[in-house]
């Protein structure tokens, strides 16, 4: 289970764990349009590092406080396709 978020690690400091794990499939999580994946679950007294296998921030040096959760999808399941498959 992969996260998603702007304070996560960089895509490419984790791709060779998400590689060697050979996963068969993989479910990614997005943060919402009020609330960023940590905050969701800071909310819910529950540190991301216990519910998902890595966080990654797909989008590094953004310039912006958030990215739109559309944009974000395309741009990480792209990256995710690309490094993973190629």
């Amino acid at each position: 289970v992969v996260g998603t978020s702007r304070y996560g690690q960089n895509l490419y400091e984790v791709v060779n764990a998400i590689k060697s794990s050979n996963p068969g499939s993989m479910a990614v999580v997005f943060g919402g349009p009020y609330a960023g994946l940590i905050e969701i679950c800071k909310r819910q007294g529950v540190d991301a590092k216990e519910l998902f296998d890595v966080v990654v921030n797909t989008i590094p040096n953004q310039g912006t406080a958030t990215v739109r959760t559309e944009e974000a999808l395309v741009a990480t399941l792209a990256l995710l396709n690309v490094l993973l498959r190629g």
